[in-house]
């Protein structure tokens, strides 16, 4: 992977249009209409909270094949 540029959290500008791109794929097809929910998660170092949105983003992958 080629880093673009650097973002101010670290990440590079590719990653983050991949991850763009992930959550298009996982809300495609997802009516519109439906209310947008927005979490924050803050905590410590080391507290676990990419594991909590990394099992978010399992979840909904989850959901969606079984909806399909």
């Amino acid at each position: 992977m080629i880093k673009v540029a650097a973002l101010p959290n670290g990440e590079n500008i590719e990653m983050a249009e991949i991850m763009v791109e992930s959550y298009k794929r996982i809300f495609e097809g997802v009516d519109p209409s439906l209310p947008l929910l927005s979490i924050a998660i803050t905590g410590e170092m080391r507290s676990g909270k990419s594991f909590l949105l990394n099992l978010f983003l399992i979840y909904m992958r989850y959901i969606r094949n079984q909806v399909l």
